[in-house]
């Protein structure tokens, strides 16, 4: 089997081929099994397919080149989604969508809210006036950013987000797929099409964390674990979600 991620820097003309050579590649064991809080679900890719690493450089500066750079794992040199890009996401989507956070809490009876509402009446955040809904989505996002994923406890730790890893063979398949996007400079020029790759769509992720056992500031583990499932799964991962690309469909547990 070729490593996708040698073969995408060092003969990127062959990488897409290279995807159908898997031959040697079997799903491994889960090495996080049995570890202490533990938790992961698995999701399919919808299409048009999930960009993780666009960011990094391309391999090559000729037209047939792949201009932007791609995520693969150093060890199989499969692509994924690394742990650090998963979290990132989690906060930025908390932190844009605030408002449907604290509603969804609202929904789950959670006692995490009841010393940030603004209102002594105990007004669901629908019900409260344009400038306490303000200050109550400030103090909230202030508050849930810090608890989750700054402000360290007595144990010294914090959820950890281990990234999201390809949990099936798809020997013969490529799990690669071309992309390209076609600038326009100027309208009465021809463009110059830019390729790029994709995680192929009906590809399947394996998205895991681990847990802690206590519950932190009030948010239970069964809780905090939800919620990063919910923000995933309904508003995507990896790059250019807005246009369709990185969203899942959870594939429930046998």
């Amino acid at each position: 089997m070729a490593n996708l991620g040698y073969v995408f820097y060092n003969k990127p003309k062959s990488v897409i081929e290279a995807t159908k050579d898997l031959s040697s590649y079997k799903q491994k064991k889960d090495e996080f099994s049995g570890t202490d809080g533990y938790r992961f679900f698995d999701a399919l890719v919808t299409y048009p397919g999930l960009l993780v690493g666009i960011g990094y450089p391309g391999n090559g500066k000729d037209t047939d080149s792949i201009k932007n750079g791609f995520s693969f794992d150093y060890c199989t040199g499969l692509p994924y989604v690394p742990g650090s890009s998963i979290k990132g996401i989690i906060k930025k989507r908390i932190r844009d969508y605030s408002p449907a956070v604290i509603i969804w809490l609202e929904n789950k009876n959670s006692e995490y809210l009841k010393d940030i509402s603004p209102s002594n009446e105990k007004k669901k955040f629908n019900d409260l006036s344009e400038s306490e809904q303000k200050e109550y989505k400030g103090k909230f996002t202030k508050k849930i950013l810090n608890d989750l994923f700054e402000e360290k406890d007595s144990s010294g730790s914090r959820d950890v987000f281990l990234g999201a890893y390809i949990s099936k063979d798809y020997e013969g398949k490529e799990i690669l797929k071309p992309e390209s996007i076609t600038p326009h400079g100027n309208i009465f020029e021809q463009p110059n099409p830019l390729k790029h790759l994709r995680i192929a769509p009906d590809v399947m992720l394996r998205i895991g964390f681990i847990m802690k056992e206590e519950e932190i500031k009030g948010l239970s583990k069964d809780i905090r674990e939800e919620l990063y499932k919910t923000i995933i799964l309904d508003l995507g991962i990896g790059a250019k979600t807005n246009h369709g690309y990185g969203h899942l469909i959870e594939v429930k547990k046998k």
